[in-house]
């Protein structure tokens, strides 16, 4: 089993070597940084389980910091280092995603307990997650079982891929062996003549590259945001988009496209 990863991040060197120290003695792999751009500079590199960062630092605070590490790696923990602890700071930190606070000066006993406490809330709400994806593919699975026709199944599909992603436009396309390429089997959201009508090769435009690959692709922001395979996206309103290879053992056997239009979230 891998050692969790932290990241320290404090402009005092004497905190950065007391969290180190006290944390690499309770398992944990711990690399420490100076400053918010350093931080970022290290985490480019590599991921981590935990930020444990100082609120107050010259360049970024740790605000800042966090949530420009959260950029790179979205599942990161954070939490929060501070000697002028308040109400609303604890209530800022905890709205940009930060699971925890301690408050400086503290005792390597406290501080144990913060990280150890965050890690065990963090696995319980991972869990709890879990749970409730697995809930709707449970009926999701009934209703497969129940089905009498493929329209049926990829119907059943679609709409718990709606009830789950609120998306405007989804599409499930199967690989045609005889003509060698995708085609729209179920959607929602898209014109049923031009829908009829997709034929893409494998390897050709992004659902043809997820099916080749077998590897999922998220697009958030557009073409604008995405100048490397901008060439591929034919819908210019798309803000975030899925597309997800269908399998079922070592065979995939299509695409799942889903789609956000207009303006809305991004996707994690």
């Amino acid at each position: 089993m891998s050692l969790k990863k932290i990241l320290v991040i404090d402009d005092e060197n004497m905190i950065t070597r007391l969290c180190k120290k006290v944390l690499e003695k309770e398992g944990y792999e711990v690399i420490s940084a100076d400053s918010g751009k350093k931080a970022l500079q290290i985490a480019s590199r590599q991921p981590f389980n935990m930020a444990l960062t100082d609120m107050m630092m010259p360049d970024m605070d740790g605000m800042k910091t966090f949530l420009a590490l959260r950029e790179l790696h979205n599942s990161l923990i954070g939490v929060l280092m501070t000697a002028h602890g308040t109400m609303d700071t604890a209530i800022e930190a905890m709205s940009l995603g930060f699971s925890s606070f301690i408050r400086k000066p503290f005792l390597p006993a406290e501080l144990v307990h913060v990280v150890k406490d965050t890690f065990h809330k963090a696995a319980l709400m991972e869990e709890n997650t879990r749970i409730k994806t697995l809930i709707p593919l449970y009926s999701l699975g009934e209703k497969f079982i129940s089905s009498s026709s493929q329209k049926q199944v990829l119907d059943a599909f679609i709409d718990a891929v709606s009830g789950q992603t609120d998306v405007q436009r989804i599409s499930v396309m199967l690989y045609d062996e005889k003509e060698n390429c995708l085609k729209v089997a179920a959607s929602k959201g898209m014109d049923f003549q031009i829908a009829s009508k997709v034929r893409i090769k494998p390897g050709s435009k992004i659902s043809g590259m997820v099916f080749q690959t077998g590897e999922p692709m998220i697009l958030n922001g557009g073409p604008e945001n995405n100048p490397e395979i901008s060439r591929l996206l034919k819908l210019k309103d798309i803000v975030a988009a899925i597309c997800f290879p269908l399998k079922t053992r070592n065979k995939i056997l299509g695409v799942l496209n889903i789609s956000r239009v207009g303006k809305g979230t991004f996707f994690s």
